[in-house]
């Protein structure tokens, strides 16, 4: 007798981040089935550049009202610090289009990331979830606490949680909106030993993009990673959560050092930037190369010497799974804890965000060029991502947790929707 489990995905797949890993993790369950189970996965979408990926990797979409441009969270959300939403309105919609959307494809469970709208839909719905998150949620309020800031409530999603006929008290923080029955964490247990974890929060090993999902680098980026010139490679990426000064300060610090020093490497997502503004920094540069088409990391930092980045975990990790040193700017706690692990392992540096200019990138670009260490601690940290898959972990992990019997959830609320949505089957 085979049992079928149909696990709907949700998450936010303008994110590249969130997009890629879900992704992952998604073949990760398909490819350790285990024997006597079939699965079905369903991603979530409303509207995203990232939705031929999944297509093309053979799974299903079902198009989520409201649809979006699907190019910027922050913009689509009309993030609004340190609101996430720009209106109760937003919110709401956002929250009742996941819910029919639930309805309509009765899914036996919720996988979801950072995202607050699928976690809350699928509660309000009653079914059990498993989040998947860059760092332990205790981890990131200890950071925030000890720094001062504190978890701020947000009450915009409050509201729409109430209106949408939440039962008792509801979640008022970012974390507490994405507790989930199980969460896995994609990180490096070493940088957790000695930390206290809530018993449903399992440390599962670095989840990344490893494939290049059907795209070839472009020959001039190839020139540029294959020159014999004798010139440090540098990467610099900020993913599509990077904020646009940073990514201007250190396109600056690349551009002007790059004719006698070394080749670049931007590659800038139009979420944060548009790229003609990008040219009038790097001018035309022969040993700058600069794109905004979506470029599979791994195979860029392989060639590369050191990779600029935004502290975010998904790009920190294929970085290093390149045996590739990391240069940072945090522009939230979870990337300074990302980047102030990855320091203290020796295998990259952070310069404060304050502090981020010119200047400082250069310095520490070559900090990182003239001590091997960086580079050597890099490829030990690279040996462990290859040989322990953090995909596979991830993946028994959930596979356990199902087989365990999922808990009967109970629904936050009965309220109904009339928001209607349309499933993609296209592959």
């Amino acid at each position: 007798m085979t049992t079928k489990t149909h696990i709907a995905i949700s998450v936010a797949l303008q994110n590249t981040g969130q997009a890629t890993r879900a992704l992952e993790l998604a073949r990760g369950l398909q490819e350790n089935t285990p024997t006597g189970h079939e699965i079905t996965i369903t991603f979530l979408s409303h509207g995203s550049w990232f939705e031929p990926y999944i297509r093309e990797a053979g799974f299903d979409i079902i198009r989520v009202q409201p649809e979006v441009e699907g190019r910027s969270t922050d913009d689509d959300m009309g993030f609004d610090p340190p609101e996430l939403v720009g209106s109760v309105a937003i919110a709401s919609a956002f929250i009742e289009g996941q819910r029919q959307a639930l309805r309509e494809i009765q899914p036996d469970l919720v996988l979801h990331s950072f995202w607050q709208v699928g976690s809350i839909a699928a509660k309000l719905e009653g079914i059990p979830t498993i989040s998947f998150l860059p760092v332990p949620p205790n981890v990131v309020e200890d950071g925030l606490h000890k720094s001062r800031l504190g978890l701020v409530k947000q009450h915009r999603l409050i509201q729409a949680i109430i209106d949408a006929g939440w039962e008792g008290e509801p979640p008022t923080t970012i974390y507490e909106m994405i507790q989930a029955d199980l969460t896995i964490i994609n990180d490096l247990p070493e940088f957790y030993e000695g930390i206290d974890l809530p018993e449903n929060t399992i440390i599962t090993g670095p989840l990344f993009s490893k494939g290049t999902y059907g795209t070839t680098l472009d020959r001039d980026l190839l020139n540029i990673l294959t020159s014999d010139d004798g010139r440090p490679k540098i990467l610099l990426t900020m993913g599509s959560s990077g904020t646009k000064q940073a990514l201007i300060e250190a396109a600056r610090a690349i551009t002007t050092a790059a004719s006698n020093s070394w080749n670049g490497i931007i590659v800038a997502s139009p979420a944060i930037i548009d790229i003609n503004e990008l040219r009038q920094i790097t001018a035309d540069n022969p040993s700058v190369y600069i794109t905004d088409s979506f470029t599979p990391i791994l195979p860029v930092a392989e060639l590369a010497d050191v990779v600029v980045s935004h502290g975010g975990q998904a790009t920190i990790q294929t970085a290093l799974a390149g045996a590739t040193p990391v240069l940072g700017v945090a522009m939230q706690m979870e990337q300074q804890i990302n980047l102030d692990n990855l320091s203290r392992l020796g295998a990259g540096i952070r310069i404060p965000s304050d502090q981020w200019r010119a200047a400082n990138i250069q310095e520490a670009i070559r900090t990182i060029l003239n001590d091997p260490s960086y580079q050597l601690r890099a490829q030990d940290i690279a040996h462990y991502i290859h040989t322990s898959s953090g995909q596979r972990h991830a993946s028994e992990r959930i596979w356990q947790h199902i087989q365990a019997g999922l808990p009967i959830a109970i629904p936050r609320s009965k309220a109904t929707s009339l928001i209607t949505s349309e499933i993609i089957r296209e592959r």
